[in-house]
């Protein structure tokens, strides 16, 4: 192995940094969190890397798709109508489309599956829906592992 070949880390599908294949996992999360407490995830994976494995032994080979969070777990609550919020947890790296497909079915909420593709998800006391391909890891506050949503239509009227 060269001591030269450079793994690129993309975090958050947005930054770009540059790591040696002997970096441990540890070494990543220290720098992306500037903590110890803290998980790194590949790709979309549910579970988080050991923090003594080096980059080259989760074979990434040149670049990979991370995520770091403080967070093994996040727990999003969905209220809707006056409903909720009801309570899962996800990975950091779910995708805002998993927690709104897995709201939106929900049997207390009631909504007919015809009118499903017409809802969003919401920062309640926002107006603008929340991209369904961002991962909720994103969302949530340094220190918090809790992130309360809004499930309403997409296209709100105003009055």
């Amino acid at each position: 192995m060269s001591e030269i070949e450079v793994i690129k880390l993309f975090i958050d599908e947005r930054e770009e940094k540059g790591f040696g294949p002997e970096t441990t996992v540890r070494e990543v999360v220290v720098l992306l969190l500037e903590s110890e407490q803290g998980h790194l995830f590949l790709g979309d994976s549910e579970e988080p890397l050991e923090h003594h494995m080096k980059l080259h032994e989760l074979g990434i080979k040149g670049h990979g798709h991370v995520h770091a969070s403080h967070c093994k777990r996040v727990h999003v609550g969905v209220e809707y109508a006056g409903k909720g919020p009801i309570e899962k947890e996800f990975a950091p790296t779910a995708r805002l489309k998993a927690v709104k497909d897995w709201a939106i079915a929900l049997p207390e909420f009631g909504i007919e599956a015809v009118e499903r593709p017409k809802f969003g998800l919401f920062i309640p006391g926002q107006k603008d829906p929340l991209n369904e391909a961002s991962r909720i890891g994103s969302l949530i506050h340094k220190g918090e592992c809790k992130l309360i949503l809004e499930l309403a239509l997409r296209e709100r009227w105003q009055g």
